[in-house]
């Protein structure tokens, strides 16, 4: 696990997000990234990615109606 950077989120709605958040990483191999959840706390483990092919993959399967800076 040393090589992994590791990525706390701290929310109490965490469990509202958890099928988002599998269904993304799924695309992904697990020894690039993968993630725990515990009842308030999403865990990520990162070793390497593409980032652009990460936006990409976001902006295809959760289009926003409109940007954020409107």
């Amino acid at each position: 696990m040393k090589d992994y950077k590791i990525i706390k989120i701290i929310s109490p709605n965490i469990g509202q997000i958890t099928s988002v958040i599998n269904q993304l990483f799924s695309l992904y191999s697990k020894e690039d990234i993968y993630q725990e959840f515990t009842d308030n706390e999403l865990i990520i483990y990162l070793r390497q990615l593409d980032i652009l092919d990460f936006k990409k993959n976001i902006q295809k399967k959760f289009p926003m109606r409109k940007p954020l800076y409107c």
